[in-house]
């Protein structure tokens, strides 16, 4: 019997690769404390090897290999470390490798985690040892000291809605990987560590610094609780809590700046000057409040500039800092919200030739992802005509997003594509020039594609003015009036149903000529007619 100790999603490969080597598997539900797994894992027999996931715990590294050593001896089971996600040089794995934990597996792919688990129970280390932890054995004291004597390192960032809090929390996992202890503190109104602890049930582990762990991961959510939180372990360095205090007295919260002042500015010689200079500045920030009933805000340019200076006070010499990228000269004036009109939407085409359309975007929200592909097909007299077609990806820049891995496994567009394409005010003229006065149609394009089309349009400078038709919405009405037995009311039901087939589904042009080609059947029941897929429409409109 082979145990998994973790997550069940976590612990999926054990099942085929246990049963490959005539074992059999069982799992031990993920807990934040080890000490409440014993009593299940104890109650298992005939235990040959427990595979404890380590990034469940929020246990001291000590208490973690102390049950992990108990259990194992009761069981008279080899315990196999899954460290996904940490380096040897590790608070926790120093202390396991330290208690004569020898098998670990550091992968975090299915793959790897399987061809190392082998290596662990076929007797591969046994043999041949693992190297790193032999160096480690070796050097462990010299690590341990390098690890605890590290700096304090804060990062913020000074820009919104460009994915900050993401790489903020790769950088958090980088550094843990690293060895090093590192938390993500939100210091914004974005809610983030509210909404990780609604959507994934986490539980708070100090609610008085608003204090839980996902992924690993220690998140805070109190801002007026910073300095207790950075202080947990040590004494905040000075330099931190200057930088802290400046932070608070800039967005106008003087209470807690005067807090940190008061706190640390006795710390040394050199601190005790520049905490002078902040009480100064703070008296300063708050009486320019009370008098004008604002306080000041530096834009992002100046928040360059203050960092510039802050690091020079320091000693760090500062050589150059990366600008933004410039814009291209050919990018026309932006067409403000409020004076873009709505788009016309019409029953169904008043003609028999009209423009069926399709967009990929980097995701659902129009003001805020962007469109990366193009696709639209003409119908004309009623029939598909799929040598009039419009294709072309679009560079999503003007949104200042990024498509992300989950956008390219559905639409098979990475991000290095679409950051070579052509920016969207150069493809929009020209579709509109495919257009023309022809009506647009597509599919749920009411609720979603021309929203994005829109904005779009604003960022070229273009008014498009077509009337649109938002053919789901007539699916849905024949479907109900000549009951039809389709399974939902996505675009491939549809396809599915009529035995269409769509050869490169979630590509713009293939979900555009789809898109036409049930419309043409929906019309045709609509109607009462009968016909072969690629017939068209011998109706007056």
């Amino acid at each position: 019997m082979i145990i998994f100790v973790g997550e069940e999603l976590k612990g999926s490969w054990l099942p085929e690769i246990s049963s490959a080597i005539n074992e059999t598997s069982c799992i031990v539900h993920e807990n934040y404390h080890i000490e409440q797994q014993i009593n299940e894992i104890l109650a298992i027999s005939d235990c040959t090897y427990i595979i404890f996931d380590v990034s469940q715990y929020i246990d001291s590294a000590e208490t973690i290999a102390l049950y992990i050593l108990r259990i194992c001896q009761a069981n008279n089971a080899t315990p196999i470390i899954l460290a996904s996600g940490y380096l040897p040089n590790s608070g926790l794995i120093l202390t396991l490798i330290e208690k004569q934990i020898k098998y670990y597996i550091f992968a975090s792919d299915n793959g790897p985690i399987k061809e190392e688990f082998l290596k662990c129970v076929n007797g591969y280390y046994e043999a041949n040892g693992i190297d790193f932890v032999e160096d480690i054995k070796e050097n462990i004291d010299e690590i341990k000291h390098i690890v605890n004597s590290s700096t304090l390192i804060g990062i913020g960032g000074i820009k919104s809605g460009i994915g900050t809090t993401t790489q903020c929390l790769q950088l958090v996992q980088y550094i843990q990987f690293c060895g090093y202890t590192a938390a993500y503190l939100e210091m914004n109104d974005t809610g983030y560590v509210r909404q990780v602890l609604n959507c994934y049930e986490e539980d708070y582990i100090n609610p008085e610094l608003g204090q839980i762990r996902h992924n690993n991961i220690d998140m805070f959510d109190r801002q007026e609780k910073i300095a207790d939180i950075l202080s947990c372990e040590k004494n905040l360095p000075w330099e931190a809590a200057y930088a802290l205090a400046e932070f608070y007295a800039r967005t106008l919260r003087f209470d807690d700046a005067q807090d940190i002042i008061d706190r640390y500015q006795d710390t040394d010689e050199l601190s005790e000057k520049c905490f002078e200079k902040l009480d100064s500045n703070n008296r300063c920030y708050q009486k320019c409040y009370e008098e004008k009933g604002r306080g000041y805000l530096p834009r992002e340019s100046e928040n360059i500039k203050l960092y510039i200076e802050f690091m020079e006070s320091m000693g760090y010499e500062i050589q150059s800092v990366p600008q933004r990228e410039s814009i291209p000269d050919n990018r026309p004036p932006k067409i403000k919200k409020e004076d873009y009109p709505k788009t016309d939407f019409v029953d169904v085409p008043k003609s028999d030739t009209f423009v069926v359309y399709d967009l990929e975007t980097t995701g659902l929200n129009s003001e805020f992802h962007a469109v990366i592909q193009i696709g639209a097909v003409k119908v004309v007299d009623g029939v598909v005509d799929e040598s009039q077609t419009f294709e072309e990806l679009v560079n999503p820049k003007y949104s200042k997003v990024s498509v992300s891995d989950n956008i390219t496994k559905i639409t098979g567009i990475t991000d290095e594509e679409a950051k070579t394409a052509r920016q969207v005010w150069e493809v929009i003229p020209e579709f509109v020039k495919f257009i023309g006065d022809d009506t647009l149609a597509g599919f749920n394009n009411a609720a979603f594609d021309s929203k994005f089309l829109e904005r779009a349009g604003r960022h070229s400078n273009i008014i498009i003015t077509n009337k649109q038709f938002d053919i789901m919405k007539y699916a849905k009405r024949i479907k109900k009036k000549c009951n039809l037995e389709i399974n939902g009311d996505e675009l491939n039901n549809y396809a599915e149903y009529f035995g269409i087939k769509n050869e490169k589904a979630h590509t713009a042009l293939s979900d555009a000529i789809t898109t036409a080609k049930v419309y043409i059947k929906l019309r045709q029941l609509d109607e009462g007619k009968s016909s072969s897929e690629n017939d068209g429409l011998d109706l007056e409109w």
